[in-house]
């Protein structure tokens, strides 16, 4: 059986065509795809003449995309069994995503198996403008997709069973443009993260490597079980990256081993014209995860969901007549009940008609009317109120260190019913997608200015200015409005029980 790979990047998409033979993958053909200025239906045509090319008619497709392309939110949720997993993350998501609703993509995969402790798992959500394009493409090309996969899991999945399992290990994948680093404890997935790459200079590129393994090294340790990485798997294939390997070992002191994954699936790229081989990992790893016949750990199209758990014919006919049993003595009990009902009724009436009267107030006690209007009054201040130390301490936290960025300005003001934050300063080359990150990684909207420092400084040469954009969560008024309203209704009390002591 035939599939197709597609890895859907900024500029080309990267295409594998492999043939599934039992648990196997024999693949077939590597290429590319440019897709620089060109919209939908070219990239289309043009991909379906370049698989004519290769003699693939329709066939099934996997779709990898990258983590720059989705949203991921890493969600805390109350001990509970992997089967409610996915309705909690759901439910949860709702709150957690910036813009989510019913037509995204949502699928998540858990941290930790331990159902009687607190559960951590990585929420990703795949946009419905995002998943057209993806689709459109494909289905005009010829092929039916079949999965949507992301690209750091598709990496994972495929070498997974080389990691160790008493070990905590980070797995390296040198792809062209970025770097995908995946943190494992004991062969489970525990944290991800992706950054660019510095420069095709060797001796930039290692530095610039070293600096973000250690970063992921520093921030992995309070995750993994052992409290540091032990091992390091570096994904490359040329000598250059085996010599990056050895250099990272000595500088690091950590066990580092070079690894490729055309090795693990066995391809001999002799007779196949294939530039920067690096960068087909997460096409080969797709190929070879779905030959072994598992779920892709992230699967769009496939998102994980309570199993239901079927049960034989005799249970089913035990329980219909236990449930009919109940059904006829719960309808006894409430035909004799009804006959005594009507006292009880007059009784309610009367209740009712004192509560209404309650409700519409008297000189001495508010009505509803009245209560509503002074909470919306704390539902205005509460709406305009925003604690910008808080917001400050939260920047500082996850802004990038003083090596990749500097801030001249942070100025806050709450205006159009949001919080509005503007950061003005300079960064190191290539690192604005880093800062653009760290500020999306907070609910906000993040909106570039065209700004130009005064200063030049060689190392910050590059200046941004961004003007952030987050609306109050109406969640939580709601829930500071009722504890408002609450407090004045036992003030309200206590005020009437005074009073009438007094007379």
């Amino acid at each position: 059986m035939n599939y197709i790979a597609i890895e859907f990047d900024d500029e080309k998409l990267l295409v594998g065509n492999g043939a599934l033979a039992g648990k196997r993958i024999l693949v077939r053909d590597l290429f590319s795809l440019p897709t620089q200025q060109k919209n939908e239906a070219q990239i289309a045509s043009d991909l379906k003449s370049l698989l004519a090319e290769h003699r693939v008619a329709k066939a099934d497709a996997i779709v990898i995309v990258k983590r720059t392309q989705v949203e991921i939110r890493e969600l805390s949720l109350p001990p509970a069994p992997d089967n409610d997993l996915p309705d909690m993350v759901k439910f949860i998501a709702r709150n957690e995503f910036a813009s989510l609703n019913e037509h995204w993509l949502l699928d998540f995969i858990p941290f930790s198996d331990n159902e009687s402790a607190a559960r951590k798992v990585m929420a990703t959500g795949l946009a419905p403008e995002k998943q057209k394009r993806i689709l459109q493409i494909c289905e005009r090309a010829g092929l039916r997709v079949k999965h949507i996969v992301l690209r750091p899991f598709a990496v994972y999945s495929a070498i997974k069973g080389t990691l160790s399992s008493e070990k905590d290990s980070m797995i390296v994948d040198l792809g062209e443009g970025q770097i995908d680093m995946i943190v494992c404890s004991h062969r489970k997935v525990v944290s991800t993260r992706t950054v660019r790459s510095s420069s095709s200079d060797s001796a930039t590129h290692l530095k610039h490597l070293l600096s973000e393994i250690k970063r992921t090294a520093m921030s992995s340790q309070n995750v993994v079980k052992s409290g540091k990485i032990e091992e390091i798997v570096l994904l490359g294939l040329s000598e250059q990256d085996k010599s990056l390997a050895k250099e990272l070992a000595e500088q690091l002191e950590i066990q580092v081993r070079s690894l490729s994954l055309f090795e693990i699936a066995n391809v001999d790229l002799r007779d196949k014209d294939v530039s920067n081989a690096n960068q087909y990992s997460a096409v080969l790893g797709s190929l070879i995860q779905q030959a072994s016949g598992d779920r892709h750990p992230i699967d769009y199209l496939n998102p994980r969901k309570p199993v239901i758990r079927k049960t034989g014919r005799q249970k089913l006919q035990l329980y219909g007549g236990l449930a009919a049993a109940a059904a006829i003595a719960a309808f006894a009990f409430a035909f004799m009940t009804l006959r005594s009902q009507s006292t009880e009724i007059a009784l309610l009436n009367s209740q009712l008609k004192d509560l209404q009267e309650r409700n519409a107030g008297t000189a001495n006690r508010p009505g509803v009317e009245q209560i509503i209007g002074e909470t919306k009054v704390v539902d205005q201040w509460k709406e305009s109120d925003v604690n910008w130390l808080e917001e400050l301490t939260e920047k500082s936290n996850r802004f990038l260190t003083s090596d990749d960025a500097i801030v001249d300005l942070f100025d806050g003001v709450y205006r159009d019913n949001n919080a509005q934050i503007t950061i003005k300063g300079r960064n190191s080359a290539g690192s604005r997608t880093k800062l653009i990150d760290s500020l999306e990684s907070r609910p906000y909207a993040v909106r570039p200015l065209q700004w130009e420092s005064e200063d030049q400084d060689p190392s910050y040469p590059e200046p941004f200015n961004f003007v952030l954009t987050r609306a109050p969560n109406p969640s939580q008024l709601i829930k500071d409005i009722d504890e408002k309203a609450a407090q004045l209704q036992k003030e309200q009390i206590a005020d009437r029980q005074k009073n009438a002591g007094k007379e």
